[in-house]
Formats: structure tokens, C-alpha cells, sequence
């Protein structure tokens, strides 16, 4: 390998540590060696992001996509759009990445999501249908088919689409909360085992820390110098 393939192997590294300066570091220094890697500029913009840095994570990975137009860049700029409610441009990115690949599992449950979220329900069933034909089944496809039926008020569909998240993950967190709140509702009686999952749940996330925690132990990207490489 070339010094360039060694640092983006030295900051993946680190980012697998949980290292994010040394891995910011260490992007930031290939960015500047070679402005034109697309790799790196969507690799800091994952680090900015996780540091909480939000516009400049989506000027980063913005400008790895005018560099590569690759499924997987346009998917996560996109995720990452819908967390801040953009849906027009997290939309945007997702047809896109379907353009290029339109099989991509992911880029169909992003767009999923998206719709639902703006309660386009029948778009939104729609796309999510598409990744029970492109991918394996997970629960985490399931429980938003079930969050859409529930919006949409067909609640024995919901059930039905949460029920079937749990065989694939008895522990899926939103298809548990759901249908402990269709309990409370009397629209549907928990099992045993759901209710043991709910409680163990509920233990963990108390032991989770919070956001402050948690932003207090990252080290400010600010302090990354992307001025150099034109940032």
C-alpha cells in the first residue's frame, strides 16, 4: 500500500477504537494530500457527524458525492437529512442512489421512512415492500411497515407487521414499544415473553448515557484543520 491507502487504514482504524480525533486527523491529512479522494471527504463527514457537528458533516459528504456519486455516500447524506427533518433533499439523495442502484435495500428504506414521515403512507408502503424483495428480512423494515399501517389506522395490519418484526428479533425495540402502547389502548394483549422484553428494555436504556454524556466525552472537530484542504 501507498502512504495515502496507510493513513485512510491508520484513521478506519481509529475510528473502530472510537478514536474520532485521531481518525479526523488522520481524513484531514489525506483531504490534503489529495483533495480529489472522495473516500476521505465522506469518512470526515461521518466523524463530524458523530461529534455533533452537523452542517459541516453535510458540507463534507456534500462534497464527496460532487466527487463520487456512489450508492452508499448518497444513502447515509441522505439518513442524515431526514434526522434534521429535510425531507426534500433527503428525498432527493435517495432517488438518486435508486438511480444508480435500484436494488439498494437501504436507499428504499430510507425513502420509506422519509415518506411516512411526511405522511405519504401509501408511497411509503410502497418503497418499504421494495426491500422485502431486495434484502433479507429484518425487523427493523417490519416495524416501519407497522408504524405505517398504524398511522394509517389498520391496526390488525400493524400487529401483524409488528408480530412478524419479533420473529425475526424478539427484541426489537420499536415493535415492543408499540404494541405495548396498543396494549394500554386495549387494541392488544402482550405475551409473556414481550412483557419480559419490555422490562429488560426498559432497565436498559436507564443505564444509557445521556447526549450530554456523551458529547462531553468527544473531542471538538473544530480543532480539525480542514482549512488547508479547502474546507
Amino acid at each position: 500500500m501507498g502512504f495515502l491507502d496507510d493513513l485512510m487504514q491508520a484513521a478506519h482504524q481509529a475510528v473502530e477504537q472510537g478514536n474520532l480525533k485521531v481518525a479526523a486527523d488522520g481524513f484531514a491529512q489525506v483531504i490534503y494530500l489529495d483533495p480529489t479522494n472522495a473516500e476521505a471527504w465522506y469518512q470526515a463527514g461521518l466523524v463530524l457527524y458523530q461529534t455533533g457537528h452537523t452542517d459541516q458533516s453535510l458540507a463534507s459528504i456534500e462534497h464527496a458525492i460532487t466527487l463520487d456519486t456512489r450508492a452508499e455516500y448518497l444513502v447515509n447524506l441522505g439518513q442524515i437529512y431526514r434526522g434534521e427533518r429535510e425531507f426534500g433533499r433527503a428525498e432527493e439523495l435517495l432517488e438518486i442512489a435508486l438511480d444508480c442502484d435500484n436494488e439498494n435495500p437501504e436507499a428504499w428504506f430510507q425513502l420509506g421512512c422519509v415518506q411516512r414521515e411526511q405522511g405519504r403512507l401509501s408511497e411509503a408502503l410502497a418503497s418499504l415492500e421494495e426491500v422485502t424483495r431486495f434484502a433479507f428480512p429484518r425487523d427493523v423494515t417490519f416495524a416501519e411497515i407497522g408504524k405505517v399501517y398504524e398511522a394509517n389506522g389498520q391496526i390488525p395490519q400493524a400487529i401483524s407487521a409488528y408480530e412478524h418484526a419479533l420473529t425475526i428479533n424478539p427484541s426489537s425495540t420499536t415493535s415492543l414499544e408499540r404494541l405495548s402502547s396498543l396494549s394500554i389502548a386495549g387494541e392488544y394483549n402482550l405475551n409473556p415473553t414481550q412483557l419480559s422484553n419490555i422490562g429488560h428494555l426498559s432497565t436498559t436504556f436507564a443505564d444509557f448515557p445521556t447526549h450530554a454524556e456523551r458529547s462531553a466525552k468527544l473531542v471538538l472537530a473544530e480543532e480539525i484543520s480542514f482549512a488547508a484542504a479547502g474546507f
